[in-house]
Parts: C-alpha cells; sequence; structure tokens
C-alpha cells in the first residue's frame, strides 16, 4: 500500500471518528463532563471511544499504517506493549488536561471563550503530533520549517477568530439588550453553538487530515511491486467497511446510551393566504429544527431552530424575516398603556386612516391607499418622509412599546423632533412609565440598554 493510499484510508478513518463523536455527543471531543446525574455514564462511553482513538493515532503517527495494514505489532510483544499501553495512557492524560482547560475557559464571556477552545484545538493536535512522530528535531535543525509552522499556525487563529465572531454575531449583536435568562438569547446562543459545533468538527477533521499527510512525509519509504499494483475493489472495500463500522458504532451508542445524541429533526412548512382586502398580510412560513436527546428530561431538546417566513400582499415583493425561536419574539404587547399576553404574530396597530400591523415585532406592514407597504423596523431609519410610517411609530411608542424605540428614534428626529425629544430625554434619565417597565421586565428587555441607546441622542 502506498503512502497516498495510506493517507485517504487514515484521513477518512479520522473523520469518521470526528463524525460519529459530533452525532453522538457535543464537540470539542471531550472525555470529562459535569453537565447531569449521568455524566459518569457519558465519561467511561467517552473514555472507550479515545482508547479506541488513540490507538489510532499511534498506528498512524508512529507507524505509518492503517488499520487494515497488516502486521501493525510484532506478534512476539507481550500483550501491554501490543496496545501500546504507556502512550495511550500519556495520550488520555493530555486529553483530560485539554478537557480541564477548556472548562476552565468556558466560564469566561462568551467573545472569549471559544476563542480560547480553537486555540486549544490547535496546540493539542501540535502537542499529540510531536509526542508521536517524535520530530521536534525537525524544527531545530529547520528553521524554515519552524517560521512556516507558525505562521500557519497564527493564520489559522486568525481564520478561526473571524469564523467565530460571524458565527456569534447574532448573539453579541442582542446580549447587550436582554437578560441572561432570556428565551431570545438562548436560542440565539443555542443555534450559535451548534454552528459553532459543526465549525469545530471541520477544523479538527482538517487539521488531523494535514497533519496525516505531514507525516507520512517523514516516512522515506519507496513503493515495492507488491504496493504499486493497486487493487481498486481492496481499497473500496475496506472504505465500506470503515463507513459500516462507523454506523454500528453510532448505532450502539444511541441504544445503550442516547444522551446527546443526535435524536433527530423537524422541517415545516406552511402557507397562509387573507382574502380581506386590508386585513393581514399573507406569509410562508418555514422552519427547521434539530434536536439532541436528553437523559435528565427524558425527552428531546432543541439544539438547533431557523424560522423563517416570507410576508407578501398581492403584487409586491415578498419580505424575508428570521426568527430563533417559533413563538412571538415578545408574547407580552404594550396596549393602550396596558400589558396584554398576545401571541399572535401580528399585533394591530391601525390608525383611523391607516390599517396597519406589526409583525413578530420586525416587520410594520401597512396600506396606504389601498396599496401594501412592508417595511423592516431597521430599515425605518433609511426610509423618505411618510406620514403614515411616522403616525405608526408615535402610535407604537405612546403605546408603551418601547422596544420600537431604537429603530424609530432617528427616523422621528429626521421629520418629528419635538415629538421624539420627550421619549429621548426621559429614557436618557431612566424615566420610564410603569407600563414601559413592566413590559421590560416580562420581556428580559434590559433598561440600561434602553438608558445608554438614548444618552447617544440626548
Amino acid at each position: 500500500m502506498t503512502n497516498a493510499q495510506k493517507n485517504i484510508l487514515n484521513s477518512l478513518t479520522i473523520i469518521a471518528f470526528n463524525f460519529a463523536f459530533w452525532l453522538c455527543n457535543y464537540y470539542p471531543r471531550h472525555i470529562l463532563e459535569f453537565s447531569s446525574f449521568y455524566s459518569i455514564v457519558s465519561i467511561i462511553i467517552n473514555l472507550l471511544y479515545f482508547l479506541i482513538y488513540d490507538w489510532f493515532l499511534i498506528v498512524v503517527f508512529c507507524k505509518n499504517k492503517t488499520l487494515f495494514s497488516k502486521n501493525i505489532n510484532k506478534r512476539s510483544l507481550p500483550l501491554y506493549q501490543k496496545i501500546e499501553l504507556k502512550k495511550i495512557s500519556t495520550l488520555i492524560i493530555i486529553q483530560v488536561i485539554f478537557d480541564l482547560l477548556v472548562i476552565t475557559f468556558s466560564k469566561s464571556s462568551v467573545e472569549f471563550k471559544y476563542i480560547f477552545i480553537d486555540i486549544f484545538i490547535i496546540f493539542h493536535w501540535i502537542i499529540i503530533h510531536i509526542f508521536l512522530s517524535n520530530k521536534i528535531d525537525i524544527f531545530k535543525k529547520n528553521i524554515k520549517a519552524l517560521i512556516l509552522s507558525t505562521v500557519s499556525v497564527l493564520v489559522l487563529i486568525l481564520v478561526n477568530i473571524y469564523i467565530d465572531n460571524f458565527l456569534f454575531f447574532d448573539y453579541f449583536d442582542i446580549i447587550s439588550k436582554y437578560q441572561l435568562d432570556s428565551p431570545i438569547l438562548i436560542a440565539t446562543e443555542s443555534n450559535a453553538q451548534f454552528l459553532y459545533g459543526i465549525k469545530t468538527l471541520l477544523l479538527d477533521s482538517i487539521i488531523g487530515v494535514c497533519l496525516i499527510c505531514l507525516n507520512s512525509s517523514y516516512f522515506k519509504q519507496k513503493d515495492n511491486k507488491s504496493s504499486i499494483s493497486f487493487n481498486f475493489s481492496v481499497f473500496l472495500l475496506r472504505i465500506m467497511i470503515l463507513i459500516v463500522g462507523t454506523t454500528l458504532a453510532i448505532g450502539f451508542k444511541f441504544l445503550i446510551w442516547p444522551n446527546s445524541t443526535l435524536s433527530g429533526s423537524n422541517v415545516h412548512n406552511l402557507k397562509t393566504q387573507n382574502f380581506e382586502q386590508l386585513g393581514v398580510f399573507d406569509t410562508e412560513y418555514k422552519s427547521l429544527e434539530i434536536y439532541r436527546f436528553s437523559k435528565d428530561l427524558g425527552t428531546d431538546i432543541t439544539c438547533y431552530q431557523k424560522h423563517s417566513t416570507y410576508l407578501f400582499k398581492g403584487n409586491i415583493n415578498p419580505v424575508l424575516v428570521t426568527s430563533p425561536m417559533p413563538e412571538v419574539l415578545y408574547l407580552y404587547k404594550a396596549r393602550e398603556n396596558d400589558i396584554v399576553a398576545d401571541n399572535n404574530k401580528f399585533f394591530d396597530c391601525s390608525l383611523d386612516n391607516t390599517k396597519a400591523y406589526l409583525y413578530n415585532s420586525q416587520l410594520i406592514c401597512f396600506y396606504e391607499n389601498d396599496t401594501p407597504y412592508i417595511i423592516r423596523l431597521a430599515d425605518i431609519k433609511n426610509h423618505e418622509q411618510n406620514d403614515a410610517i411616522a403616525n405608526i411609530c408615535k402610535k407604537l411608542l405612546t403605546q408603551g412599546n418601547i422596544f420600537v424605540f431604537e429603530y424609530v428614534c432617528e427616523y422621528l428626529l429626521k421629520y418629528d423632533e419635538s415629538f421624539i425629544r420627550n421619549y429621548i430625554e426621559r429614557y436618557s434619565k431612566g424615566d420610564f412609565t410603569e407600563t414601559e417597565t413592566n413590559w421590560m421586565e416580562l420581556s428580559y428587555y434590559r433598561s440600561d440598554y434602553v438608558v445608554n441607546f438614548a444618552t447617544q441622542f440626548y
């Protein structure tokens, strides 16, 4: 078997190991868990996984062989040497240290903890590779190799920081608005964590594959005649065995201990049409939910969800809005200086001569001369002057809907400054009505966010 064939098989094997762990548990890969009463069982299963995984790494990095290679160990060796007990024990200790570091730094703020985890993963691989391949002398003797490796690591860290900021952008954008126990904030973070797990799976696999290819170049072997005669059928059979073996292992884990395993998904589509001329707008709703099983709760929990809605009416172009949760973003509404529970996503904010709705606290939908219009709250500040829009914004604020303040403030400053100045001055001093205070408390909304925002325009 040539080095190229070995690299392909070993790369597929390490991807299979990583993918199996991601399906069966939360990433990054770990041994230690302290999240629930049942963690001891998960630790035992994780340890069994790493015993097999670490033995595979020894086969790859120390012997440049595959799981399908013949004579991986000499038959004359005692059992503890065949299974590489010392090396496996060292790798387990390294993994435990890595777990402890991740657990420790996971207590830091979201802005930094995932960056730390990425750095730990990168250096974890470097330590494993140096320990197993024993090629540290290469960097001592070859300064170019050291410089190239250092630059590669720095670039990898910077790329991961950029990707992390992209994945957690929505979370960072709203964290200053909500209390930590806010359903919106929790759902947004859960989505980001799920996507981060996929990214970490890719990072883990890419580094592993690169190091496998690098390690094979250390072994300067010339292909003999037997290795040149490549049997594609045997090669394909080995890949099929790898796929079947991985599938069986995942299924076995799910049967004996389904905790934290991806347990299913749900795709939902719904289209509603309202034929009333000036009624609520038409919607096309699409959602995706992915679940993991929780032993503590005895049921599936949502680890990722995306809910998309297209709003349209007549011939106007559909407008897309997304939400991290299927429910309305704000269950409690401020209506006529009172707080009411209303799970209808269309909130009627009509005026005497304008039929208008606020959709899920994201869009203003209204009719002007029987013509339908849809405007994002976030885009109102850039919209041209329109009496209907201004009057809708003022009505919402007057009723106590404080959440629209940050979106309509700049618009009303341009077209009705005398009205909005009162709110700016009052909010910047933390002076809220009873209705506004109650709404913020019920909606997990931070009053200091409103104060800080208003202060910018005071």
